[in-house]
């Protein structure tokens, strides 16, 4: 009897201790998938490429004068990048500010469509289908390990039960 106890009790706090190191792991991603922590970084990692790669800037240098000339009529210009997956209706009042505002505005549009974009598919699905990686510090992988480090409640109270009562 002692010895079917003791195993009993070895697996439970084996369970328990696996189900609080997966909590706290999915609660860490959760908390790092958030969109005020996601912002930042992203922000910072576009501009240390568009600093790299000046097509960007240059474009929008080239256009700037169409988009002063649009904003002398309307109050907000549309953009569409080159591929045309991404819109960004920008005010005037930006615009006229200079390309650096505009870029950063651009910057900052560009990191909201990409953190709350509508993905038709769980996670799983998602991770293999897409081939950005954009989906991974999306709203959808932020709700999903949210959701996984509250549905490990259920496998640490069972062995918390019956490590309570042996």
């Amino acid at each position: 009897m002692g010895f079917i106890r003791g195993s009993l009790l070895t697996i439970s706090c084996i369970i328990f201790f696996l189900a609080v190191l997966i909590s706290l792991i999915c609660l860490t991603i959760s908390s790092s998938l958030s969109y005020e922590n996601i912002k930042p970084s992203i922000i910072n990692e576009i501009k240390k490429v568009s600093e790299t790669q000046t097509e960007l800037k240059q474009s929008i240098e080239s256009s700037y004068p169409a988009i002063i000339e649009a904003c002398k009529t309307q109050e907000n210009y549309t953009f569409t990048d080159e591929k045309g997956a991404y819109n960004f209706n920008i005010p005037c009042e930006i615009a006229v500010q200079g390309t650096d505002k505009l870029i950063e505005y651009g910057t900052s549009q560009l990191v909201e469509q990409i953190y709350y974009a509508e993905y038709n598919c769980n996670f799983w699905g998602c991770l293999s289908k897409t081939d950005s990686p954009a989906f991974l510090v999306s709203k959808k992988s932020h709700d999903y390990f949210k959701n996984k480090s509250m549905n490990q409640s259920t496998y640490k109270i069972s062995p918390s039960i019956i490590i309570l009562f042996s």
